[in-house]
Protein backbone atom coordinates (compact mmCIF):
# COMPACT_ATOMS: atom_id res chain seq x y z
CA UNK A 1 0.00 0.00 0.00
CA UNK A 2 2.89 2.35 0.70
CA UNK A 3 4.21 2.02 -2.86
CA UNK A 4 0.82 3.01 -4.26
CA UNK A 5 0.75 6.19 -2.13
CA UNK A 6 4.13 7.37 -3.42
CA UNK A 7 3.06 6.92 -7.00
CA UNK A 8 -0.17 8.76 -6.30
CA UNK A 9 1.76 11.68 -4.73
CA UNK A 10 4.02 11.95 -7.76
CA UNK A 11 0.97 11.88 -9.98
CA UNK A 12 -0.65 14.69 -7.98
CA UNK A 13 2.53 16.82 -8.10
CA UNK A 14 2.93 16.28 -11.83
CA UNK A 15 -0.72 17.16 -12.46
CA UNK A 16 -0.36 20.37 -10.40
CA UNK A 17 2.74 21.36 -12.36
CA UNK A 18 0.93 20.75 -15.63
CA UNK A 19 -2.08 22.72 -14.44
CA UNK A 20 0.17 25.65 -13.48
CA UNK A 21 1.83 25.54 -16.89
CA UNK A 22 -1.52 25.60 -18.70
CA UNK A 23 -2.80 28.45 -16.53
CA UNK A 24 0.29 30.54 -17.35
CA UNK A 25 -0.23 29.86 -21.05
CA UNK A 26 -3.90 30.79 -20.82
CA UNK A 27 -3.08 34.10 -19.15
CA UNK A 28 -0.73 34.96 -22.00
CA UNK A 29 2.52 35.04 -20.10
CA UNK A 30 5.10 36.85 -22.20
CA UNK A 31 7.73 34.67 -23.79
CA UNK A 32 11.27 34.84 -22.45
CA UNK A 33 12.68 36.34 -25.65
CA UNK A 34 10.31 39.29 -25.89
CA UNK A 35 11.33 41.96 -28.42
CA UNK A 36 11.57 45.47 -27.03
CA UNK A 37 9.60 48.34 -28.50
CA UNK A 38 12.70 50.14 -29.74
CA UNK A 39 13.92 47.01 -31.53
CA UNK A 40 10.50 46.60 -33.12
CA UNK A 41 10.42 50.27 -34.18
CA UNK A 42 13.83 49.90 -35.83
CA UNK A 43 12.68 46.76 -37.62
CA UNK A 44 9.50 48.49 -38.84
CA UNK A 45 11.51 51.47 -40.14
CA UNK A 46 13.95 49.15 -41.93
CA UNK A 47 11.12 47.18 -43.51
CA UNK A 48 9.42 50.36 -44.71
CA UNK A 49 12.70 51.49 -46.29
CA UNK A 50 13.20 48.10 -47.91
CA UNK A 51 9.64 48.06 -49.27
CA UNK A 52 10.02 51.56 -50.68
CA UNK A 53 13.36 50.80 -52.26
CA UNK A 54 12.45 47.40 -53.71
CA UNK A 55 8.71 47.63 -54.33
CA UNK A 56 7.02 51.04 -54.15
CA UNK A 57 9.52 53.14 -56.10
CA UNK A 58 10.13 50.59 -58.89
CA UNK A 59 6.38 50.03 -59.30
CA UNK A 60 5.68 53.76 -59.51
CA UNK A 61 8.46 54.25 -62.02
CA UNK A 62 7.34 51.29 -64.13
CA UNK A 63 3.72 52.49 -64.10
CA UNK A 64 4.79 55.97 -65.19
CA UNK A 65 6.99 54.63 -67.98
CA UNK A 66 4.16 52.42 -69.23
CA UNK A 67 1.68 55.30 -69.12
CA UNK A 68 4.14 57.53 -70.96
CA UNK A 69 4.67 54.97 -73.73
CA UNK A 70 0.94 54.42 -74.13
CA UNK A 71 0.24 58.15 -74.20
CA UNK A 72 3.04 58.73 -76.74
CA UNK A 73 1.49 56.08 -78.97
CA UNK A 74 -1.92 57.70 -78.56
CA UNK A 75 -0.51 61.14 -79.42
CA UNK A 76 1.16 59.75 -82.55
CA UNK A 77 -2.05 58.02 -83.61
CA UNK A 78 -4.14 61.13 -83.04
CA UNK A 79 -1.66 63.29 -84.98
CA UNK A 80 -1.95 60.93 -87.97
CA UNK A 81 -5.75 60.92 -87.72
CA UNK A 82 -5.91 64.73 -87.49
CA UNK A 83 -3.54 65.08 -90.46
CA UNK A 84 -5.65 62.72 -92.56
CA UNK A 85 -8.92 64.35 -91.50
CA UNK A 86 -7.63 67.86 -92.21
CA UNK A 87 -7.36 66.99 -95.90
CA UNK A 88 -11.13 67.20 -95.90
CA UNK A 89 -11.45 70.32 -93.74
CA UNK A 90 -13.75 71.97 -96.27
CA UNK A 91 -16.31 69.23 -95.82
CA UNK A 92 -18.95 70.45 -93.34
CA UNK A 93 -19.74 66.89 -92.24
CA UNK A 94 -16.21 66.29 -90.98
CA UNK A 95 -15.86 69.56 -89.07
CA UNK A 96 -17.03 68.08 -85.76
CA UNK A 97 -14.89 64.98 -86.28
CA UNK A 98 -11.80 67.12 -86.86
CA UNK A 99 -12.63 69.26 -83.82
CA UNK A 100 -13.07 66.17 -81.66
CA UNK A 101 -9.78 64.69 -82.88
CA UNK A 102 -7.93 67.96 -82.21
CA UNK A 103 -9.34 68.12 -78.68
CA UNK A 104 -8.38 64.50 -78.04
CA UNK A 105 -4.89 65.24 -79.34
CA UNK A 106 -4.57 68.26 -77.06
CA UNK A 107 -5.78 66.21 -74.10
CA UNK A 108 -3.27 63.43 -74.84
CA UNK A 109 -0.40 65.92 -75.26
CA UNK A 110 -1.21 67.57 -71.92
CA UNK A 111 -1.43 64.20 -70.22
CA UNK A 112 1.91 63.19 -71.71
CA UNK A 113 3.48 66.42 -70.44
CA UNK A 114 2.09 65.79 -66.93
CA UNK A 115 3.31 62.18 -66.89
CA UNK A 116 6.82 63.18 -67.94
CA UNK A 117 6.85 65.87 -65.25
CA UNK A 118 5.66 63.37 -62.64
CA UNK A 119 8.39 60.93 -63.67
CA UNK A 120 11.03 63.66 -63.38
CA UNK A 121 9.80 64.64 -59.92
CA UNK A 122 9.78 61.03 -58.79
CA UNK A 123 13.36 60.52 -59.93
CA UNK A 124 14.58 63.83 -58.47
CA UNK A 125 13.02 63.26 -55.06
CA UNK A 126 13.91 59.58 -54.81
CA UNK A 127 17.17 60.42 -53.00
CA UNK A 128 15.31 62.67 -50.56
CA UNK A 129 12.77 59.94 -49.83
CA UNK A 130 15.53 57.37 -49.27
CA UNK A 131 17.37 59.78 -46.94
CA UNK A 132 14.18 60.46 -44.98
CA UNK A 133 13.55 56.76 -44.49
CA UNK A 134 17.15 56.20 -43.36
CA UNK A 135 16.76 59.02 -40.83
CA UNK A 136 13.61 57.34 -39.53
CA UNK A 137 15.64 54.16 -39.00
CA UNK A 138 18.33 56.11 -37.14
CA UNK A 139 15.72 57.89 -35.06
CA UNK A 140 14.07 54.62 -34.10
CA UNK A 141 17.47 53.15 -33.14
CA UNK A 142 18.21 55.94 -30.65
CA UNK A 143 17.57 55.04 -27.04
CA UNK A 144 14.60 56.75 -25.39
CA UNK A 145 15.61 59.04 -22.53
Amino acid sequence: MFVFRIKLQWLVVASLLLAGFFVSLARGAPPQKSVSRSTRAVEIARLRFKLYERVDYPLLLRRLRTDIKLTEARVDSLRRRVKEAERFYRSPGLFTTIERLQLQLLEAELLLKDLRHEQTLLQIHNQDERRLRKLLIENAARPVR
